[in-house]
């Protein structure tokens, strides 16, 4: 069996892809076909022994504490603001409508009253 490679893909070597857990996409797609064709305790096995004999990098996700993004805190900000925003336009909304049915109920009552006296 042959050695992985140090550079780029640990199967191929090739640089000019992005490369997950040290692999390429077709050769990460083949490693995780091949272990979710294992049971469970068989597939932690396989995994370990890729990574112990240099085939595949560790699974980094879930380790690292996420750094703070400023980006956060402003999307809060904007997404408050705009439910505030659309609430009392909404509210405001609201009562324009309740106005405008209000005014409506009169004109028919109005008109009720003014067809009886007529009569």
């Amino acid at each position: 069996m042959s050695k992985p490679h140090t550079i780029g893909c640990r199967v191929c070597g090739e640089t000019k892809k992005r490369l997950t857990r040290g692999l390429c996409s077709t050769h990460y797609g083949r490693f995780n076909e091949k272990r979710k064709s294992l049971p469970p305790a068989a597939a932690e096995a396989f995994e370990a022994k890729c990574i112990s004999e240099g085939w595949i990098t560790e699974n980094r996700q879930g380790r690292k504490e996420k750094d703070p993004d400023p980006f956060d805190e402003l999307l809060d900000e904007v997404k408050a603001e705009f439910e505030s925003d659309i609430a009392s336009h909404v509210a405001a909304e609201k009562r324009r409508e309740a106005q405008e049915e209000a005014i409506r109920q009169a004109k028919a009552t109005k008109k009720r009253s003014t067809q009886r006296k007529a009569e």
